[in-house]
């Protein structure tokens, strides 16, 4: 492929599925992923009680009824490497690698090398951007995860019974919808030639099950690829990919909720981060981390402004400021499934 052009935007999934898939623990992650079915929670509705009344409701929590297996492809080979980071939950990092890749094939991308997916989870474009030798092979371990990591979903209860407030279905049309076992993120992995030299190549055969389901519950945040672009040494950090992702969702959650508080708490990005004991000198890039995220998001408009609250010697919170609804400005569109 000689003719790839670098993605404007990056569509990050984030429904309650997607949460709770890169959420696992490391016991709930050896619990759920051995094929049997578990269910994933979402929200308690009110239902129309066949048995009552007229006009009587019953509470139902929706439920998402989900498998989850590793299968090892023909299409590519695993080293013992791999292997150990397969029986590993899936973090943040993970997430990221797979945001991009997502974002990729939302954007019409069908291939590309671990370097321009690396352009992606750092913000840049430039092709002169790559990855050192072992930030390289961390990023292709997470695309072989990603790859051998199928997942099994049945979204009929929440497309039948999350209703809008005259009743009619909220999502899908009411039409109920199986996913049999599909890979997280559907593709090859192959050696081959990108834009004139020789690469390992990602070819992308198919679209995420779980961007299909964020998609059809309308629960996509979108943001230009320039946000994620904090500078070259920080993103060398793993700390630095996690704190960074995590930190641009909960903003892009907060904008478009209207109901959550506009802030941020430190100790939640650090419990979520899985670093809540880190040393000084961590919680410090943590800090410059956030502060360069947010600093991205004014200058694109997406936020007006924000303070970082200290309270005595620790840093507590960040208070963020929107602009009105009317200024916001427009930073792209959820794109069809």
């Amino acid at each position: 492929m000689s003719n790839f052009i670098p993605i404007k935007n990056v569509f990050i999934p984030n429904n309650k599925i997607v949460k709770v898939i890169f959420g696992f623990n490391q016991n709930q992650y050896d619990t759920n992923i051995n094929g049997k079915r578990f269910s994933i929670l979402g929200k308690i509705v009110d239902l129309p009680n066949e048995d009552g009344k007229k006009g009587e409701t019953k509470r139902h929590q929706i439920k998402y009824p989900c498998r989850l297996r590793i299968v090892e492809t023909e299409s590519f080979q695993l080293t013992d490497a791999d292997r150990e980071y397969l029986s590993t939950p899936l973090n943040l990092f993970d997430r990221l690698v797979f945001t991009a890749l997502v974002s990729a094939r939302v954007e019409g991308v069908t291939e590309i090398s671990i370097s321009a997916l690396y352009r992606i989870i750092t913000g840049k474009a430039s092709n002169n951007c790559k990855p050192t030798k072992n930030h390289a092979a961390e990023i292709l371990k997470s695309v072989k995860k990603l790859a051998c990591l199928q997942v099994e979903l049945d979204m009929s209860d929440a497309f039948q019974n999350y209703r809008e407030r005259n009743g009619s279905p909220k999502y899908n049309a009411g039409k109920p919808l199986f996913i049999s076992f599909t890979p997280i993120i559907p593709c090859k992995i192959l050696d081959g030639v990108f834009q004139g030299n020789s690469a390992t190549v990602i070819q992308l055969t198919a679209t995420s099950p779980l961007y299909k389901t964020a998609y059809l519950t309308k629960q996509i945040l979108t943001v230009p690829r320039e946000a994620l672009n904090i500078g070259i040494m920080r993103n060398t950090s793993a700390v630095a990919y996690g704190v960074k992702l995590y930190t641009l969702i909960r903003v892009l959650e907060i904008r478009g909720s209207g109901y959550l508080k506009e802030s941020v708490t430190f100790a939640d990005i650090l419990d979520k981060c899985g670093i809540k004991t880190a040393s000084g000198n961590v919680q410090t890039t943590v800090r410059d981390i956030v502060s360069a995220i947010l600093l991205n998001l004014q200058t694109l408009g997406i936020i007006q402004s924000f303070e970082i609250v200290r309270e005595s010697n620790t840093f507590v919170n960040v208070n963020l400021v929107y602009p009105p609804p009317t200024k916001i400005r427009k930073i792209g569109s959820r794109r069809k499934a």
